[in-house]
C-alpha cells in the first residue's frame, strides 16, 4: 500500500509518525505544505520515506491533484485539518485520514466562519480522524463526525496508569 503522509511542517510529531510508518511494509511518501518555513525537527527523515516535492510554490487543490496523480497513493494521512486535510478534501481525494493536532480543531475551528466551514468540509470527506485526546474526539463529534471513525491515542501519557483526580 502507498501512504502519502502530508503535513504542514516537519516537527517532532511528524518524525515520530514517519518513523513508525517507515517500519511498516508500506511505501511511505512525505509531502510538506510549508515553503521555507521554520523547521521544528532537526533529525533527518527516516529511511524508506520518499520525499515528494511540489512543482510550484502555489499550494492549491489543482497543484495537489498533480502530485496525487504522480504518486498514486492508496490513502492520504493529512493534518492539521483546516490547512492540510482541507486541501486534500478540496482536491477530491479519498480515502482521507485526517489528523487533528489538537489546537486545529479545539481552537482554530472556532476562530471564524471560514475556519468552521473548512473544518466541516475536511471532516465530511474524511474516512477516519486521528486525535490525541477525548476533547478532540468530542469536538469532532460536535462537527458531526462519526465516533466509530475516530482513533484516539494519547501522546506520552498512559491513561491506564495515570488517572487524574476529578
Amino acid at each position: 500500500m502507498k501512504i502519502l503522509y502530508f503535513s504542514k511542517d516537519y516537527t517532532t510529531h511528524d518524525h515520530r509518525f514517519l518513523t513508525s510508518l517507515a517500519k511498516s511494509v508500506h511505501e511511505i511518501f512525505y509531502l510538506r505544505l510549508s515553503i521555507g518555513g521554520r523547521q521544528f525537527e532537526d533529525r533527518a527523515l527516516p529511511g524508506n520515506v520518499s520525499v515528494v516535492h511540489w512543482e510550484t510554490d502555489v499550494r492549491t487543490p489543482r497543484a495537489l491533484k498533480k502530485i496525487l496523480k504522480r504518486v498514486q497513493p492508496d490513502v492520504v494521512h493529512a493534518g492539521p485539518i483546516q490547512e492540510v486535510a482541507w486541501l486534500v478534501a478540496k482536491a477530491g481525494f479519498a480515502p482521507l485520514v485526517s489528523m487533528s493536532w489538537g489546537s486545529d480543531i479545539l481552537v482554530t475551528a472556532d476562530e471564524s466562519d471560514e475556519m468552521r466551514k473548512k473544518t466541516m468540509f475536511a471532516l465530511e470527506r474524511s474516512a477516519v480522524m486521528i486525535g490525541d485526546c477525548d476533547a478532540v474526539r468530542q469536538k469532532a463529534i460536535s462537527f458531526g463526525f462519526d465516533d466509530e471513525n475516530i482513533v484516539i491515542f494519547p501522546w506520552g501519557i498512559d491513561l491506564e496508569r495515570f488517572v487524574p483526580e476529578k
